[in-house]
């Protein structure tokens, strides 16, 4: 899984099938999520970022989170919507990190 979820070029990106395949794989076999590095989570695509914003897991939803507050800094503008949904996810550790 890392060699999917890593582009190897600059035209290269991380495929939303690939991501998709992945959390069924996980979220049916109660398998973690693989550790995914910032680099990667940082040039993650908007429809890649909404997926795991869907997931099940806690842990797929604080890599989107990561992706998003990137951006965030980066742009310095208002909160995005995918940002406000974070902010009264049911996990509690999502939670408070998308408040921060």
């Amino acid at each position: 899984w890392p060699a999917l979820l890593t582009a190897n070029s600059a035209n290269d990106c991380v495929e939303l099938e690939d991501v998709q395949a992945l959390l069924s794989l996980c979220e049916s076999g109660g398998h973690r999520l693989p550790v995914i590095s910032m680099v990667v989570a940082r040039g993650l695509s908007d429809t890649v970022v909404d997926c795991l914003i869907e997931s099940s897991l806690p842990h797929a939803r604080l890599l989107a989170l990561q992706a998003l507050q990137d951006r965030l800094f980066k742009q310095r503008d208002e909160p995005p919507e995918k940002l406000r949904k974070l902010r009264a996810d049911p996990c509690h550790i999502v939670r408070v990190a998308a408040q921060h």
